[in-house]
């Protein structure tokens, strides 16, 4: 397949994912735009929008406030330094991976709702194939992501981060891992508040918080 054939595969696939926003009403809040905003990563918006649809889902599905912590765009080399599996039982997809593309988004929804009493990060590949379920993203450091990215000086990282609401280590992780893995989509549902919050380079490209968005 060309390049031109790809490109023309992926601009047809956005459209229609963007139009499946638009059609489907607990996705109405969103807009394509804002998941697609430009950025540095090397990533498809195919494949931002399916990931940002599939949380949404969760998101208004589920009537009571949950945490999820989910990687796209993960690389097996990053695994030694950065992996840990504390409980294997926690990860439910290490021998049952599946591709986010091969199954309706509301379908992909509900094998993610298996996970929401784990603690750690779903992974998803480069490829859209989804490998680990609670694993706990270690050797992040916050406080140098916040310096490397010349953020205002504060005692609070959750300000010079750009949070409305003080947040907790979940979230600096998330925003931080954003940074150290290159590459890569991060979103987090708060458990606090409900909120869908989606970084990329140590930012936050999209949040249901009204003005956190850089």
């Amino acid at each position: 397949m060309t390049n031109h054939h790809n490109s023309e595969w992926l601009r047809i696939k956005v459209e229609e994912i963007a139009e499946t926003i638009k059609m489907n009403k607990a996705l109405e809040q969103i807009d394509e735009r804002d998941i697609t905003v430009p950025t540095n990563v090397n990533y498809c918006n195919y494949y931002k929008l399916r990931v940002a649809e599939i949380m949404l889902h969760l998101r208004n599905k589920i009537l009571f406030n949950f945490g999820m912590f989910v990687i796209l765009g993960w690389q097996e080399k990053w695994r030694e330094e950065y992996a840990n599996s504390p409980d294997r039982d926690q990860n439910i997809f290490k021998e049952y991976r599946f591709s986010i593309f091969h199954y309706p988004s509301l379908e992909v929804a509900n094998e993610f709702l298996k996970t929401i009493q784990f603690d750690g990060a779903i992974l998803i590949n480069e490829r859209g194939i989804v490998t680990d379920s609670g694993i706990f993203i270690g050797g992040l450091h916050p406080s140098y992501v916040a310096n490397e990215l010349k953020l205002p000086s504060s005692d609070d990282l959750s300000s010079r981060f750009g949070f409305k609401i003080k947040i907790r280590t979940r979230h600096l992780s998330a925003i931080s891992a954003s940074y150290q893995l290159k590459d890569t989509t991060i979103y987090i549902i708060s458990k606090k508040t409900g909120d869908l919050r989606i970084f990329e380079e140590g930012k936050i490209v999209y949040s249901t918080i009204k003005g956190e968005a850089n």
